[in-house]
């Protein structure tokens, strides 16, 4: 039979089915879909295969307009600028809202840091106070105290306050992984007994048993796309919705009925709110504002926004799926995901490859590896890349710091395209038709197509720009301005809706673009951003210990321990917040000031590294940390430096240790489907274009089997496996 103009259709071919070799029967699936489309049969199957493009467009972005008129009303009462003002000024919250969350009355005793929950005391005249009660952090330390009878110990206060502090310095050390209540309590004549600080002690953290909902959340995402009774069901995304949302209530319903700890409040300022004196309803209400308006909120604007602004981008040609032509896609990819985002980059190269690779039987694999350089890997070289690494630069790291992981980008990058090349090439060889392989090796000039990009392209730096520089904790560079809360998420919707707006019509059909994958995120994130509360304020309890009790029992060097700790924990949990609690316990370990460093000694050490000692036998001491030509700290060893956050007003990080959290976070999100957003959005887009994605733990086989020996050798090469 001859072929027809139809043979050629690139939406109608085997490349639309699996990438199985079944379907390379003499009677394929696809030749019965060519005959379903000559014959006029209703193409029910095609359609599962080619999405229609949405008409949703224009509705969606007359929503967004609504949305921002909203915003507009709020800014014009205030609100916006209300809650800029208690994010970074807290004595303001306090005084206007008379508020006591973080703060009781006597607030010249104490007040909250601006970033941690740690107190700082104030000198204050005990007597002009005869009760108090405050709630902290206590730092990590081996627990060595045992609560008595009634679950407290007592200090004497005595009236120099530097006694009272290194009392309740010595205390707090063997308290260990608790929170404590400090009650002054009244006292009888005795001076020595007069004014003793009770300390209460309670657990601060969720049982183990709460981390339940998330781990369902995580086996329905496994599980339920495999079971035939619900494969069906759990494509709508309404229904994947009602299965987040009911586990996210579920761990609500924790926090309303049994919490009885403090949790930190993150929005619309920091600070500490108690059960005890806030009620559980506070602190429930809390939990939902921290996971969905501080979190969730500005993650899923920000993807929509970068979702639908690619969509409207169409970069199309003539290429032919071959291994050169997807490694150049995949490096390419790897290289822009460091200046316009992981996301951003994803989206605007996916239906590319896509398009490139529609006829290749043999494709899943050439997903897997996009996913693994283009929405992860590639994003390390600057904060604007991934997550984490930006809300590593809202805490203090400098901007250009992450220009030192540049090895470790070509390292992993390099060697993830040249596995797949090897890989590709064998497939393109042996298992792709001799008629597919006589088409590519045709010599025809090649042809690449950019449309769309005059519009969008400036409101995809648009979006850049206003993640950069439009946070409401930091001030606009170059001014003291700090942006309203929510101006950066307007920004990002406005420029969404203007590309919905006035971008063709004709490049996003082409695109086959629709809401449907965003949808899917959106609905699974919104539940997992809720129950994974349990596990990082567990985690963020425990993180500290766990690495200091690892590093004892191994002999292994902390900067492997943080990076597998920081990269395991990533590749389950969201990789940002689990970025920033393994950062903090990291800035634990280094003081926070300068006259700190000059404080701190260690043993003088020999070229070898050797501890120096004299001729009694003793250890010769000197300063630990000194500043070297270029000033920075450098430690005595040699080897070791530290970063200055912020110029130091925020203390200071290691440098070997900051490397490997950044390093952790940022590549091992790519072991499983949640570790980073861009993520499951990649697996649906290729997914309603035909490409039979693996499950959840069918990719968790392909990360376990390439990638993850990969970084096993890089860490080996990069960071030291001993102290």
């Amino acid at each position: 039979m001859t072929n027809t103009p139809l043979d050629n259709d690139s939406n109608i071919n085997p490349a639309n089915d699996a990438d199985d070799p079944s379907f390379q029967s003499t009677i394929s699936v696809a030749g019965l879909r060519r005959v379903y489309h000559r014959t006029g049969t209703p193409e029910t199957e095609q359609q599962h295969h080619a999405p229609q493009t949405s008409k949703l467009m224009t509705p969606v972005a007359c929503a967004i307009i609504l949305i921002l008129l909203f915003y507009g009303f709020l800014v014009s009462q205030g609100l916006p600028q209300q809650w800029t003002l208690w994010s970074n000024d807290h004595d303001a919250y306090y005084e206007e809202t008379k508020h006591s969350k973080t703060k009781p009355e006597d607030a010249d005793k104490f007040k909250i840091s601006p970033y941690g929950n740690k107190i700082i005391w104030k000198r204050g005249n005990p007597a002009e106070e005869q009760s108090f009660r405050v709630e902290w952090s206590i730092a990590d330390f081996t627990p060595e105290f045992t609560p008595d009878e009634t679950n407290s110990a007592t200090v004497s206060d005595t009236s120099n306050h530097k006694t009272l502090m290194a009392d309740l310095g010595k205390l707090t050390e063997q308290l260990g992984l608790f929170h404590a209540r400090l009650v002054r309590l009244d006292g009888d004549a005795d001076a020595e007994t007069s004014n003793v600080i009770q300390v209460n002690v309670r657990t601060p953290y969720p049982p183990f048993v709460m981390v339940a909902p998330f781990a369902i959340l995580l086996l329905s995402i496994a599980f339920l796309p495999l079971i035939p009774a619900t494969a069906h069901w759990w494509e709508n995304n309404m229904n994947r919705l009602l299965i987040a949302s009911v586990l996210g209530f579920l761990t609500l319903l924790y926090y309303y009925l049994a919490c009885s700890f403090p949790v930190e409040q993150h929005w619309p300022t920091h600070g500490i709110v108690d059960p005890a004196t806030d009620g559980n309803f506070a602190v429930a209400k809390t939990v939902f504002l921290n996971a969905i308006l501080y979190e969730f909120l500005p993650f899923i604007v920000l993807l929509f926004s970068l979702f639908v602004i690619s969509g409207g981008i169409r970069i199309a040609g003539n290429l032919k799926g071959t291994p050169i032509v997807n490694c150049v896609i995949l490096f390419i990819g790897g290289l822009l995901a460091s200046f316009i985002g992981t996301t951003g980059a994803a989206i605007l190269l996916i239906r590319l490859l896509l398009d490139t690779n529609r006829e290749r039987v043999f494709k899943v694999h050439t997903f897997v590896i996009f996913i693994f350089i283009v929405c992860n890997c590639g994003g390390c070289l600057t904060p604007l890349g991934d997550p984490p690494l930006f809300l590593g630069y809202l805490r203090g790291v400098p901007f250009e710091w992450t220009f030192y992981l540049w090895a470790e980008w070509m390292f992993v990058n390099l060697s993830l395209i040249a596995i797949y090349f090897v890989w590709d090439k064998s497939l393109y060889n042996f298992r792709e038709s001799e008629e597919f392989r006589k088409k590519c090796a045709i010599k025809a000039r090649m042809q690449l197509s950019i449309t769309g990009w005059m519009l969008n392209v400036p409101l995809l730096l648009g979006v850049v720009a206003a993640v950069a520089c439009l946070d409401p904790s930091r001030p606009v560079p170059g001014t003291d301005w700090h942006p309203w809360f929510y101006l950066r998420e307007a920004v990002q919707l406005g420029l969404a809706a203007t590309s919905l707006l006035l971008s063709s019509y004709l490049i996003r059909k082409a695109n086959n673009f629709n809401f449907l994958a965003i949808g899917e995120v959106a609905a699974l994130f919104f539940g997992i951003f809720l129950c994974m509360q349990v596990p990082l304020q567990i985690l963020q309890e425990h993180g500290k210990n766990v690495v200091t009790r690892a590093e004892q029992a191994t002999g292994v060097s902390k900067e492997q321990l943080f990076f597998w700790s920081t990269g395991m924990l990533s590749s389950v949990l969201d990789n940002a917040p689990t970025y920033v609690v393994f950062f903090d316990t990291a800035r634990t370990l280094t003081p926070n000031t300068e006259q700190e460093l000059e404080a701190e000694f260690a043993p003088q050490r020999d070229e070898h590294g050797y501890p120096v000692k004299d001729e009694h036998g003793d250890y010769v001491m000197v300063r630990k940390w000194e500043k070297n030509a270029r000033g920075q700290w450098v430690c005595n060893d040699g080897v070791r430096k530290l970063v200055p956050l912020a110029g130091g007003s925020r203390g200071f990080i290691e440098h070997a240790l900051l490397i490997a959290v950044s390093l952790g976070a940022v590549f091992c999100g790519a072991l499983t489907y949640i570790g980073n957003g861009p993520n499951f959005m990649i697996k649906a887009i290729a997914e309603q274009n035909g490409v039979n994605m693996p499950s959840f733990f069918g990719y968790m086989g392909y990360s376990c089997l390439i990638l993850l020996p990969l970084l096993v050798l890089m860490t080996l090469i990069f960071l030291p496996l001993f102290p």
